[in-house]
């Protein structure tokens, strides 16, 4: 089974700052070169800053779909699949999990995979999901696996 993170929760995180910084900027670069030349801004300023911040929102749209596909967890018999580094997707299997911390990450809730290789593995796990979750996974590893335990007792 695949879990996809909701693209809404990712592109706010990705505009909310962005939109901030740009007008910012914008409003920077306005405000010296209206001082400096000593005229108030035209409508076509406005309406060219305007459309840079319309412009980056909506670049981002794209941005955050990639962002919600590249971080999907896909769960099944053999193992459990999860976003690695530098965009490239690692696999681990079940019996290479030793332990398992819960971790709040930026506000989300992510399992910390302790492996037999000693490299941890980061699941992200969606809240409202936690029970879903914890139903595939103990389908699929059992119900007294690590991981499983780790969802029955962040629930």
């Amino acid at each position: 089974m695949t879990f996809h993170r909701p693209v809404l929760p990712l592109y706010l995180m990705l505009s909310v700052p962005t939109q901030l910084v740009l007008g910012a900027l914008l409003g920077g670069v306005a405000g010296w070169k209206y001082h400096s030349t000593g005229r108030s801004p035209t409508p076509d300023d406005l309406l060219f800053y305007g459309l840079a911040l319309i412009g980056s929102g909506l670049l981002l749209v794209p941005t955050a779909f990639g962002m919600a596909h590249w971080s999907r967890v896909r769960v099944g018999p053999s193992g459990v699949e999860v976003p690695g580094t530098w965009g490239l997707r690692r696999s681990i299997a079940w019996n290479a999990v030793e332990s398992v911390e819960p971790v709040r990450y930026l506000g989300l809730l992510h399992l910390r995979l302790r492996t037999i290789t000693g490299r941890p593995a980061w699941l992200p796990v969606r809240v409202n999901r936690v029970e879903e979750y914890r139903e595939v996974i103990a389908r699929c590893a059992g119900e007294e696996h690590p991981v499983t335990r780790a969802l029955r007792s962040t629930h």
